[in-house]
């Protein structure tokens, strides 16, 4: 838990690995990230808890998505601008140009929200990761409930 929830640089790391090897031209405003953390077995059970959050705000290295030519306006502030805001250029684009791949892109947990254990549940049921306490056995299996589908992305997309 200490690496991604303390080091914003190796969740960053993992996150631009992400988009730019896995969701590689999606647009920024269609992705949550989310941490979810296996905390170590309690003495009252052998099942791990999960703990999970998402980060609610990526935020573009603009001055990278100049650098690699992305589209978008920038205006130069003039002198009496600059001084008063401290501001020398206002960059603007289109949201739908801001996709995994085009830039750096960087987290912070200011803005976190934690998840609760029914979204915990429904989180791991999306994504194919099952714990044993999740399985319902054949007996109590309920007709017409579909089985939790298996994760299909590579690993890198879900560390």
């Amino acid at each position: 838990m200490t690496s991604f929830h303390c080091s914003g640089f190796g969740r960053d790391l993992v996150l631009n690995r992400i988009l730019a090897n896995d969701l590689q031209g999606v647009r920024l405003d269609w992705i949550k990230l989310f941490l979810l953390d296996e905390l170590p077995a309690s003495a009252s059970g052998p099942i791990p808890d999960l703990h999970a959050t998402e980060i609610t705000r990526i935020k573009l290295d603009t001055d990278d998505f100049i650098a690699r030519g992305n589209p978008c306006t920038i205006r130069r502030r003039n002198f009496l601008s600059r001084l008063f805001t401290g501001i020398s250029r206002e960059v603007s684009y289109w949201n739908g140009h801001v996709v995994g791949g085009c830039a750096r892109f960087s987290t912070s947990l200011e803005n976190l929200r934690l998840l609760d254990q029914t979204e915990i549940e429904t989180l791991c049921a999306r994504i194919g990761l099952r714990t044993p306490a999740a399985e319902p056995s054949p007996s109590s299996a309920k007709t017409g409930s579909l089985p939790a589908t298996h994760n299909t992305w590579p690993s890198s997309s879900h560390h």
